[in-house]
């Protein structure tokens, strides 16, 4: 089978002219040492030598995955609760952001008020955005655009998590018939229609088979682009019915102290947009810098990345194969994260001091839906008797892992 990505990156899918130049960014969690260098203006510092990329957009659209409020008030929950200054709105419109998304796992971290503070901060800088509102409804509703004659509909949506206040406020909710029935309604009004979408399992590098479904769903429904983020390592991207999706960027900024090499590297996604859709696309491969910022691949790098983001688009069209990766990574999941989360949840049943930490996580693990797919895949495999490794597979999985590990060696020094 031939590689998706040219030696540089670039798909051609239609002849049809370009009107416009869209820039898509995973992940940006604009803490640690990053907030600094935005609140004080420091684009350049933060975005690096990227930043000539998203200068030269038509249209640059980021996941934002943290608050942004002075008044920070951290909600009760399991996992990092992020939060930093409203300044950092400014230091963001200052780098070219045209548009934030904000259907995440992490936009309630500070609550209702930290919402409504990120939003008018947004507002104040310029900054359009989508996927979380003060109201259910109009974090739904798609943001509407015009731009190089062409009507666009952005649409973003979020698993569940904590991205969601007990009344409904926050992101907005991965439903996927209602979801899909929005894209076509969309779609009826636009000309062109994108969706972004935050979901998966952290640290995976292939999706599973629900997202590859839901995915193409939303691609039937209308959809002319879906681009995910979420997992925090790169994943492959599909053209589906000539139809882009991206399974995920990959973390674009985020200062996470943690040493997780696998999620130092990503990529900016281009799309040149026609008349009749995604015309062509192109990677632009990122690796975190030793103080947090961005730098883009060059040279022997830049074609390694590639390379390595042509493997991981291979399988996507081979619904087997998948689904014995999928199997694979459920082993892993099982082995290393989800024996000690179901551990930690005995609690629940025992009583102790642990008891509400335990029943907070117990709530992230159901009311996600990639846990609980991943949860309930897992039991699958342990019921039927093959929760046991395919060597090949272990092999071949460890070993895609280590190159990417391997290529932000040079960050941690």
């Amino acid at each position: 089978m031939p590689d998706l990505l040219s030696a540089d990156g670039v798909v051609a899918i239609s002849a049809e002219p370009p009107r416009l130049r869209l820039l898509a960014a995973g992940d940006l969690c604009p803490i640690g040492r990053l907030e600094a260098m935005l609140a004080s203006g420091d684009a350049a510092g933060a975005f690096g030598d990227s930043l000539p990329l998203f200068e030269r957009a038509d249209l640059s659209v980021i996941n934002l995955e943290s608050p942004l409020t002075d008044t920070p008030a951290p909600i009760e929950k399991c996992g990092p609760n992020f939060g930093v200054t409203r300044r950092v709105a400014a230091g963001l419109a200052a780098a070219g952001i045209d548009v934030a998304c904000l259907a995440n796992n992490h936009i309630m971290d500070q609550g209702e008020r930290g919402l409504g503070d990120t939003l008018a901060a947004l507002d104040e800088a310029g900054i359009r955005h989508l996927g979380a509102a003060m109201r259910p409804q109009d974090a739904e509703a798609p943001l509407m655009l015009e731009a190089g004659g062409l009507r666009l509909a952005l649409l973003n949506i979020a698993e569940g998590e904590f991205s969601r206040s007990h009344g409904g406020l926050g992101a907005a909710p991965l439903r996927p018939v209602a979801n899909c029935r929005a894209v076509t309604e969309a779609a009826g009004a636009a000309d062109i229609v994108l969706v972004f979408l935050h979901t998966g399992n952290e640290q995976i590098l292939f999706p599973p088979p629900w997202i590859q479904r839901f995915c193409r769903d939303l691609i039937d429904a209308g959809a002319h682009a879906v681009i995910a983020h979420h997992p925090h390592v790169p994943q492959g991207i599909e053209l589906y019915r000539d139809r882009v999706i991206a399974y995920s960027l990959g973390n674009f900024l985020f200062d996470w102290p943690g040493h997780e090499p696998e999620t130092d590297t990503s990529f900016l996604l281009e799309l040149e947009l026609a008349a009749d859709g995604v015309s062509s696309l192109q990677v632009h491969p990122l690796r975190k810098t030793p103080d947090g910022g961005a730098g883009v691949l060059g040279g022997d790098e830049r074609h390694d990345y590639v390379r390595f983001l042509n493997e991981l688009s291979a399988p996507l069209s081979d619904d087997g194969r998948m689904a014995a990766l999928w199997d694979e990574q459920c082993v892993w999941l099982y082995e290393h994260r989800y024996t000690g989360h179901m551990r930690k949840m005995a609690p629940l049943f025992q009583g102790g001091d642990d008891r509400r930490k335990a029943e907070l996580l117990a709530y992230n693990m159901f009311n996600c839906e990639a846990h609980r797919e991943a949860l309930t895949h897992i039991l699958r495999l342990r019921t039927e008797d093959r929760l046991a490794h395919v060597a090949a597979d272990r092999q071949y999985l460890d070993g895609l892992m280590a190159r990417l590990k391997a290529m932000a060696s040079s960050v941690r020094t």
